[in-house]
């Protein structure tokens, strides 16, 4: 059969509800488990980025940063942090293994992908939560193991965790978290890579949204953020109290020549004010810069990566990737909504992990939906040109806040209809859902959006929105002649 939903992989929900997750992963993970060592945020370090490490210096991380210099300190890999010996007192021991091993990945002695919390020891479990601190984490986290929505519920569906394991954890929160008798081993993930993390080899054509393992002496990491308009990238952005306020980085590549793009990982330094970002590959050379007051439109640009609330980070397969070059200018757009009645500073942008080793398989990411909104629905049908299957390997919705359903349809040649997506939208929710789709020629896909009020189109938060971002491979496939070209680029199958 030609559609197949392969896994929904929910992360983000716990940073913007409960507090209690990650909308994003570990660094990529390479060479049986070493990570990059990155912070999020500009923080005025100078780091070039350095090579993986080799097997056998599994478990160091050299730092990384666009447009730095060599660092000779290696950081800790969250293999370190999640290795928890636990004393008297503290965790159990079958507890313990089991947090290391399924929440772990996220939220290690030093939290990632925006979990706001470590869950290591047990006076962590006993804090009160971010979101209600009339609540203990102890709680919140009952509540969201034993959630019926498995959009909810945690862990998220992308970490294996079987009945019995389940029921450790649910009977011991249940029973107050209360502390172990004895003295605990080290618990430590299985192979040494991180929790959750799985080998860039063991699927083909697709991607994850929790760490893969490459075995790539070839993959450097660079950051992307946003920077201060003095043009000092160490510096962070001024945030203007302007409502729905569009930036425009422009940002020269650290890395030369043809690369391809392994990962990217959103760094989110202040979510308080950011309301989106969108990653492109402009077609020309350029030089560093800031254009404030944009109007948000990219004829000339190429979309690489995106966030939104609740946006994951994207891993690809070993034998797929998206094709960067050294030699051209990329741009980073902020649509910023600063409320909080001040200027406000971020250094938000993505880090993107890149090799010369071209895969089989090299990917777009692509818009399908519409721009022409006027009422409380719209639809848009996508009729590529394609003359060979095109996959869609994942896939985004987007609105804005009236959006509430998002539904896309592949009709096929012989006019039989496959549904790929049926789902309520929630704008601070905003995941990835990853697919195994093929679109044959002669197949057209038509995305329809529902909002609560009638509403117009627009790039503002109180304007509306209609796209199914797709991932896809052969890239450049899935494309059509439209007013979306002249909008949003060449990937545009925008009627």
């Amino acid at each position: 059969m030609d559609l197949r939903i392969k896994t929904i992989l929910p992360l983000g929900l716990f940073a913007w509800t409960l507090g209690l997750g990650c909308s994003g992963a570990d660094p990529v993970q390479r060479n049986n488990g070493a990570a990059t060592g990155s912070d999020d945020g500009a923080d005025g370090d100078d780091d070039e980025p350095t090579p993986a490490s080799t097997k056998k210096d599994a478990g160091k991380a050299p730092t990384k940063d666009a447009g730095a210099k060599t660092s000779d300190e290696p950081k800790s890999t969250e293999k370190a942090d999640a290795s928890v010996v636990a004393a008297k007192g503290d965790l159990p021991c079958d507890v313990q293994t089991l947090v290391v091993a399924k929440c772990g990945s996220c939220h290690g002695a030093k939290p990632t992908g925006g979990a706001p919390m470590s869950l290591v020891t047990l006076a962590d479990f006993h804090k009160p939560a971010a979101s209600d601190d009339t609540l203990t984490l102890d709680v919140v986290s009952l509540e969201r193991m034993t959630e019926k929505d498995p959009v909810r519920r945690m862990p998220p569906a992308s970490i294996d965790i079987t009945p019995a394991e389940t029921k450790t954890l649910t009977d011991w929160l249940s029973k107050g978290a209360k502390a172990g008798t004895e003295k605990c081993s080290p618990a430590e993930p299985a192979g040494g890579a991180p929790a959750g993390a799985k080998p860039a080899n063991a699927h083909s054509g697709g991607v994850s949204i929790t760490p893969l393992v490459y075995d790539d002496p070839n993959l450097k990491c660079y950051k992307f953020l946003g920077f201060s308009k003095s043009g000092d990238r160490a510096k962070k952005y001024d945030v203007p109290t302007t409502p729905d306020y569009y930036v425009k980085f422009d940002l020269k590549p650290e890395f030369k020549g043809v690369q391809y793009l392994k990962s990217y990982v959103p760094v989110i330094d202040n979510s308080d004010v950011l309301h989106h970002w969108l990653f492109y590959k402009q077609n020309a050379a350029g030089n560093n810069g800031v254009q404030e007051n944009a109007i948000g439109t990219h004829p000339e640009g190429e979309l690489i990566a995106g966030w939104a609330p609740g946006g994951d980070p994207i891993y690809f397969d070993d034998d797929t990737g998206v094709e960067l070059s050294g030699d051209v200018n990329y741009q980073m757009e902020m649509h910023y909504n600063n409320k909080t009645g001040a200027v406000a500073q971020d250094a938000s942008g993505v880090e993107v992990c890149v090799t010369t080793t071209k895969p089989a398989h090299v990917a777009a990411m692509g818009w399908l939906g519409t721009d022409s909104i006027n009422g409380t629905s719209a639809t848009g049908v996508c009729k590529p040109t394609n003359t060979e299957p095109v996959h869609i390997i994942a896939a985004t919705p987007h609105m804005h806040l009236a959006g509430r359903h998002m539904k896309v349809v592949i009709t096929r040649k012989d006019g039989k209809q496959e549904t790929i997506h049926d789902k309520d939208f929630d704008f601070e929710y905003q995941r990835q859902y990853i697919e195994d789709v093929v679109v044959n020629p002669g197949d057209t896909v038509a995305t329809t959006c529902t909002y609560a009020t009638p509403s117009r189109f627009g790039k503002g938060t109180t304007d509306e929105m209609c796209y199914f971002f797709s991932t896809h491979w052969p890239a450049g496939k899935l494309t059509m002649l439209g007013s979306g070209t002249l909008i949003h680029g060449g990937n545009s199958c925008l009627p």
